[in-house]
Order: C-alpha cells, then sequence, then structure tokens
C-alpha cells in the first residue's frame, strides 16, 4: 500500500472499515480512469497521425475502456474512429458509413487502402 492510500485510510479502525475504504478508493479512480478514458476515445481526431497510428490509438482506448469495466462495442468504435478523420477523407467516410456490414477489420483495411492512394 502506497502512503498516499494509507493517509486516506488511517482513520479506518477494523479490517472491515479498511477493506471497505479501499474498495472506495478503487472504485473512485476506476470511475475517474473510465471518464477519462471516454474524453479521449470521443475526441480523439486523426490530425496528423498516420492512418496505422491512429487506427492503433483508437483501439487500445476501446482495448482499455473494456479492461476498465466500460466496453465499447465495435458499431461504436467504427464510428468513431470515422468520425475522428479530417476532410480529406470524407469520400471513403461516406462510402463505409453506408455499409451495414462493416466489421472493425474492414475499416481498417479499407482506411489505410485509401491512405496509400493520397499519398
Amino acid at each position: 500500500m502506497t502512503e498516499g492510500v494509507a493517509a486516506q485510510l488511517l482513520h479506518c479502525e477494523t479490517s472491515k472499515e479498511l477493506w471497505e475504504g479501499a474498495q472506495s478508493l478503487v472504485g473512485a479512480y476506476t470511475r475517474s480512469h473510465v471518464t477519462l478514458l471516454k474524453t479521449d476515445f470521443h475526441s480523439s481526431r486523426k490530425g496528423s497521425m498516420k492512418m496505422e497510428e491512429y487506427l492503433t490509438k483508437m483501439k487500445a482506448l476501446a482495448d482499455s475502456l473494456k479492461l476498465a469495466g466500460s466496453p465499447i462495442s465495435n458499431t461504436n468504435l467504427i464510428t468513431q474512429t470515422l468520425a475522428g478523420l479530417d476532410f480529406d477523407y470524407n469520400a471513403i467516410v461516406v462510402q463505409l458509413s453506408d455499409r451495414n456490414d462493416l466489421t472493425l477489420i474492414d475499416m481498417q483495411a479499407q482506411l489505410l487502402a485509401f491512405e496509400n492512394r493520397l499519398e
């Protein structure tokens, strides 16, 4: 236990109080961590990143949210990834947005191919 955590639990007089206090601290950390991850996920933009780097970032954020107990569906991951692309990608975004059967792998392949054509 770190000194910071111990200082927050110093008032506990029983092991039950200590356990409940520790659980409360972990819960507060997890909630704030999930909020931070969700904010980052929803505000992420490709910007100057290479497509591969952007796709990796978005997948990593979705994976982190899943590990924190707040999973993002593949549909939401696809939607948010497409929303984070700039004007240069409008043609492929429109094309991919119209597909009902779009998988994450298909989207990634299409976006990488499109970026190669742009370059």
